[in-house]
């Protein structure tokens, strides 16, 4: 990082909530978890004084494997040279987007990353640096065989342009999954 250090910081980690496009079950309370839980790191931010705050994402956050439109489309997840692979998976996200991007209405709860994008942008808002990092597990890490379902994932669950992820974060990514800083420098590439 270059400038300050931030005086207060606060690091929260979440893993393995498996948001799924709920065509085998829906595998996350929303109702009853999400809204307290960001609820909860404002106000732990606004009490704490917090200058930075950093939410690590450490895997299975989607779950690409918990869907039958793999049996629908007769390819599995172990299956990415399947001329099908890429449409399921990409119909799997765009579902997983549809339910869990969803704003609060009078029959349904905010999903979990309308919360999570909301309360980033309150957040930074109110002056403190954010920064959300994403770490794939077993069940999400078939996005990285279809960049356009990562590009998804990235702007429309987390609410970050892939055009305008850091460079230093894509060295990062790129050091951790393929030992090559380089791997997604360019700016229009998925940092995986």
């Amino acid at each position: 990082r270059s400038g300050p250090v931030p005086q207060n910081r606060l690091c929260v980690c979440i893993s393995d909530v498996h948001f799924t496009d709920d065509s085998v079950g829906d595998q996350s309370p929303e109702e009853a978890v999400w809204p307290t839980f960001f609820d909860d790191i404002v106000r732990t931010c606004e009490t704490q004084r917090i200058d930075e705050l950093v939410l690590i994402l450490d895997g299975d956050i989607v779950d690409m494997i918990r869907s039958a439109e793999w049996a629908k489309s007769r390819v599995y997840p172990w299956q990415r040279q399947h001329p099908e692979f890429a449409t399921c998976l990409t119909r799997i996200m765009t579902k997983i987007v549809e339910i869990h991007t969803q704003a609060p209405s009078e029959s349904k709860p905010a999903g979990f990353f309308h919360l999570l994008q909301h309360t980033t942008n309150a957040l930074r808002g109110n002056g403190v640096a954010v920064e959300v990092l994403t770490l794939l597990g077993n069940h999400d890490k078939e996005i990285f065989a279809v960049p356009e379902a990562l590009k998804i994932f990235y702007e429309q669950c987390l609410g970050q342009k892939v055009a305008e992820l850091p460079l230093a974060y894509r060295k990062w990514v790129g050091r951790m999954y393929f030992d090559n800083d380089q791997h997604f420098g360019a700016p229009d590439s998925v940092p995986w």
